[in-house]
């Protein structure tokens, strides 16, 4: 009796072997598939939460820059210091000839509240568009002239695609690209009644994105009032 038991067992058949062989892997390379899918979705996201911190970061510092404008403390009278005009070429001094470029910043700040515009970075500031780079620059200043004497990549790890700054005046009208920039020849659009900047930042992250293949962008709004108001 327990010889036939052992004779009517059998082992899988070649067929179903190769069954077995073809569903194991299948469900291998399903799984395979699934773990590299999730790897680049994390690592994609991953890349595309720097792009959003890197352009937090930028946006703070221009915001922080932007609210110090017009820092003048000692109430030192003929608008010394606030928002100016200067040009990204190496001498351009700050004045209040009319702004031509919205993507430049340029202001002065009593950084040393001594009621004097030194030449210094800390009370002259100004930030620029690198468009051949696509890079933010910081201006230096020349400690005789206070004329910008050369542009530092403030970020040179961040790569900035679009800068566009825009005035907010007193009576609610603002400038739109190159139009209704700060001029003192024009009565509502002078340097003394900006009230507020208005910045469109686009960082562009330097690799693409795993999953998806597509540039990483993040684009932000900095808006900041200028605080300090004092100019007779």
């Amino acid at each position: 009796m327990m010889i036939g038991r052992i004779r009517n067992q059998r082992g899988f058949s070649l067929i179903e072997m190769l069954v077995a062989i073809a569903i194991a892997s299948i469900l291998g390379i399903a799984i395979m598939k699934i773990f590299s899918t999730n790897s680049k979705l994390f690592s994609g996201e991953k890349r595309a939460s720097r792009a959003y911190s890197m352009t937090r970061l930028v946006a703070d510092e221009l915001t922080r820059a932007i609210r110090s404008a017009q820092l003048n403390p000692q109430e030192t009278p003929g608008g010394v210091f606030g928002i100016k005009h200067c040009t990204s070429t190496v001498g351009s001094a700050f004045d209040t000839n009319p702004v031509t470029s919205n993507t430049i910043l340029c202001l002065t700040r009593d950084w040393s509240e001594d009621g004097t515009l030194n030449n210094s970075s800390n009370e002259y500031v100004a930030f620029n568009l690198d468009t051949a780079n696509n890079r933010l620059q910081l201006a230096t200043i020349s400690s005789a002239s206070g004329a910008i004497s050369g542009w530092l990549s403030k970020w040179p790890e961040i790569k900035v695609t679009n800068f566009d700054v825009s005035y907010v005046y007193a009576d609610g009208t603002s400038s739109s690209g190159v139009t209704n920039l700060p001029s003192n020849a024009v009565a509502n659009h002078t340097f003394a009644l900006i009230s507020a900047i208005v910045i469109n930042l686009t960082v562009q992250g330097t690799v693409a994105h795993e999953m998806t293949g597509q540039t990483i962008k993040e684009s932000v709004q900095v808006a900041a009032l200028l605080r300090n108001r004092y100019v007779p």
